[in-house]
């Protein structure tokens, strides 16, 4: 059992839906059987959390490349190079119908886009010039994240003290190989 959930028996459906029916502990299990990575540990965040990690960092510098306007994800966009708050982060990570194809792919693509723009944002400020300033940021997030136990912020901290030495050109988001659903062709299946 996970969390005091009891389980339930195998069936095909979305991989987040773990979350939904077991907790935080019952989607950690499914990813690391499903995709056979272990994963060390665990952060949830929340809207609020994200909107609140991109603001304490003064935003991050993105390239739209077209204009966007989203009115389901509450996002209006210029071409061109800026700098997006929190608010507009959000809208440009959730956003789905005002950019690409519409797809989850598309949206996969752009959600790691920005991942990479706001690590670069966070390695280049003065965030992480030290252990009190990574500590004091850690801490402004922390009302709005879940981990498992076992992550603390002081391992967070050492976390972040030891990317100050990655080579950003060495970091890559990757995602699964996938495919149509062969039952259902609005979902895409692991391959």
């Amino acid at each position: 059992a996970v969390e005091g959930y009891g389980g339930m028996s195998a069936h095909s459906g979305m991989i987040n839906s773990a979350m939904t029916f077991g907790g935080m502990g019952c989607q950690w299990k499914t990813v690391e059987q499903t995709t056979g990575v272990h994963l060390d540990h665990f952060i949830m965040m929340d809207f609020v959390g994200f909107k609140d990690m991109v603001d304490a960092i003064g935003g991050v510098e993105m390239c739209i490349p077209e204009p966007v306007d989203d009115p389901k994800a509450h996002l209006v966009l210029d071409a061109g190079l800026q700098t997006l708050d929190g608010e507009e982060s959000l809208g440009f990570v959730r956003s789905r119908y005002g950019q690409g194809d519409g797809s989850d792919l598309s949206r996969i693509d752009r959600q790691q886009e920005f991942m990479g723009a706001m690590l670069r944002e966070v390695l280049s400020s003065e965030v992480m010039t030290n252990p009190v300033t990574i500590t004091n940021f850690l801490g402004a997030v922390t009302d709005s994240i879940t981990t498992d136990e076992n992550l603390t912020v002081d391992i967070m901290t050492d976390i972040a003290i030891s990317m100050r030495e990655v080579d950003l050109d060495r970091v890559q988001f990757v995602t699964v190989p996938n495919g149509q659903h062969p039952d259902d062709e609005n979902r895409i299946t692991l391959r």
